[in-house]
């Protein structure tokens, strides 16, 4: 999807960064962990996820980079079953790097999937040494279009779909979403773009 920045509006659909601690109520995972672990947190489509995860446990997540108009683009995904996430993050963002170490540090991050009647929790493995990915640790955008705006024609493009292929073999996607990780910086740029709005919520009719 190809939109202008004076666009009337275009919906962003946002994952919060949260911590475990903030789910200790609620999911018995996430009182196990560190209370310092990271917490993605992504609105879902409740009937569309427990359809594409129900009966597996089989789960995967691989970050992968992306360069688009001169900007680098982080892709981390997540697969449970035949529901796939990509969350996108912007490598020059220290909020980013400050979650990614201490995910390391514990080795694990958490996802909170949530809707207004149902949640689900999953935590992933994170191993602690260095990854290729963190090469572009610090790396600002060295072309004229500035992260936010790349990142939102990508969420909308729906391309990313080659590069996460292979995280479950032979496993056919049905659901699928693509978010912005809202950090301060990110929220503040999306917020200042013209015709931007942050769309917390998932779309309950089709995918994105």
């Amino acid at each position: 999807m190809e939109f202008q920045q004076n666009t009337a509006y275009v919906p962003v659909y946002g994952a919060a960064l949260d911590r475990a601690t903030k789910f200790v109520e609620l999911f018995e995972d996430a009182a196990a962990l560190n209370a310092r672990t990271p917490v993605f947190s992504t609105a879902v489509d409740p009937e569309r996820f427990r359809i594409a995860t129900v009966g597996t446990s089989a789960s995967g997540f691989r970050i992968a980079t992306v360069e688009k108009m001169g900007c680098s683009v982080l892709a981390l995904c997540a697969q449970v079953g035949r529901a796939q996430f990509v969350w996108l993050a912007d490598p020059a963002d220290p909020e980013f790097w400050a979650t990614i170490d201490e995910a390391k540090t514990t080795g694990e991050l958490g996802l909170a999937f949530l809707s207004p009647d149902e949640a689900w929790f999953q935590t992933m493995g994170i191993p602690s040494d260095r990854a290729a990915f963190e090469k572009l640790r610090g790396r600002k955008a060295n072309g004229q279009t500035p992260f936010s705006y790349v990142a939102m024609m990508m969420m909308h493009a729906n391309g990313l779909k080659d590069h996460f292929a292979g995280v479950l073999p032979n496993v056919e996607i049905t659901y699928r979403r693509t978010c912005l990780l809202l950090t301060s910086a990110v929220t503040a740029a999306i917020e200042s773009t013209p015709g931007a709005v942050i769309e917390r919520a998932a779309p309950l009719s089709t995918g994105d």
